[in-house]
């Protein structure tokens, strides 16, 4: 298992029975070229991809990485939110650098995530908005966005 910055993940990842287990700080990660190909079953990213300027490239690299069948899951600031941290809602659509919770963040839309994901040959599996657990009330828009994904042409 790779993680992309956070150590949040560890914990997650030794329940989950990972038997390799590699992170990357959220500073690296513009500039990473991985190991050799087809290394890890697993990357996952908590909260840390919105920090990468090159979203494409960062996931072409996850690609060539991962193993046939491999998967990836990332969260992400909801795009809902980080556009809220700027303008407003209004500014949705204006993809760039925006300030959220105290740091520079690269606000993407939803359709962005999904479509740079398609480009670089992950299929989506599952996109999780955060809903509230049974019983909860939600406390306003959504503030993480989930995407469950796989390495294509594999079947899952």
């Amino acid at each position: 298992m790779l993680e992309l910055g956070g150590a949040s993940l560890a914990e997650w990842a030794a329940d989950g029975g990972a038997s390799a287990y590699r992170s990357l700080p959220a500073d690296d990660l513009d500039g990473w070229s991985g190991h050799a190909d087809g290394t890890f079953d697993l990357v996952a990213s908590w909260m840390a991809v919105q920090r990468t300027r090159n979203l494409a490239r960062l996931l072409g690299t996850v690609h060539h990485h991962l193993r046939p069948g491999g998967r990836l899951v990332l969260a992400v600031p909801h795009p809902v939110a980080t556009a809220a941290a700027d303008d407003g809602p209004p500014a949705y659509f204006r993809e760039g650098e925006r300030k959220a919770g105290g740091e520079v963040v690269r606000h993407r839309t939803l359709e962005s995530y999904v479509n740079e994901l398609t480009l670089c040959g992950f299929r989506l599996v599952e996109l999780s908005e955060g809903r509230p657990a049974p019983g909860e009330t939600a406390a306003g828009l959504p503030e993480r966005l989930v995407l469950r994904c796989r390495r294509a042409g594999v079947s899952v």
